[in-house]
């Protein structure tokens, strides 16, 4: 991994994970199957009655990247990738609390995986990753409790930019991270792990995907104890009965 540190706190490691073309679409075809009991539809025109609330407006499709059923499979390649990619992120999460120590000393727990799906006309304005917002339940509405915990955003990007208007069937144009208060505009490339704080001082948005599937995969690090955060029954944000596991939901030593 070759890492660019492209302004304080805001931090790439290029070519930080290998896999085939083909690998990436056919993880998020399953990943989305599985989660949602409805096929993926290439031209982004999926079953309304299976989107979130939050995935309305043009904003990406979010599936889990945890592990299918109770615990991971060695022998599924989709539960393998994901393994391989947390190597990737603790070693990244050494070497950016090597550049910012204190980091180490407000760090308790991870995120579960989520891969992004950011299809043509798809977009995210500026925003904090530890804003508060609404969460919508079955029958209810409540505050987001984990979103004052996070710490360090940390995604890695599996498509390819381009700066054409015929992306190719692994490639994407537009799309690109902008951190507003930092001056930075970022063109994400096939393998880029990005790390940077989860404050307002580094809110961040996406430029409009003109072409193409702009497919990631989002963890983040955060503080305090998520088996202690409230939630709204019958469908709470992290399940009591599976407590922390790889993946998903889990302290870092």
């Amino acid at each position: 991994m070759d890492l660019e540190i492209i302004a304080p706190g805001v931090t790439v490691w290029h070519n930080s994970i290998e896999y085939e073309d083909a690998f990436i679409p056919e993880m998020w075809d399953h990943r989305y199957r599985v989660e949602r009991g409805s096929e993926w539809r290439d031209d982004g025109r999926q079953d309304p009655e299976k989107r979130k609330y939050y995935e309305n407006r043009n904003l990406p499709m979010r599936v889990s990247h945890t592990p299918n059923g109770d615990d991971w499979d060695k022998d599924d390649p989709y539960d393998a990738f994901m393994l391989d990619l947390q190597d990737v992120y603790l070693e990244c999460l050494v070497e950016y609390g090597n550049l910012y120590p204190c980091l180490f000393n407000d760090l308790q727990w991870q995120e579960a995986h989520r891969l992004l799906n950011y299809v043509s006309g798809a977009k995210m304005g500026a925003h904090s990753d530890n804003t508060p917002g609404t969460i919508k339940a079955l029958r209810s509405e409540y505050t987001d409790p984990v979103a004052p915990t996070r710490l360090l955003v940390c995604i890695t990007f599996f498509s390819n930019y381009v700066e054409h208007d015929n992306p190719g069937p692994y490639e994407y144009t537009g799309g690109e991270v902008y951190l507003p208060y930092l001056d930075i505009e970022y063109a994400p490339q096939r393998g880029d792990t990005m790390m940077y704080p989860a404050n307002y001082l580094y809110a961040h948005g996406v430029e409009t995907v003109l072409a193409g599937n702009r497919i990631a995969n989002l963890t983040v690090f955060n503080q305090g104890d998520f088996r202690r955060l409230p939630y709204s029954a019958p469908a709470p944000l992290f399940p009591s009965h599976r407590g922390a596991w790889v993946g998903g939901n889990m302290f870092v030593e």
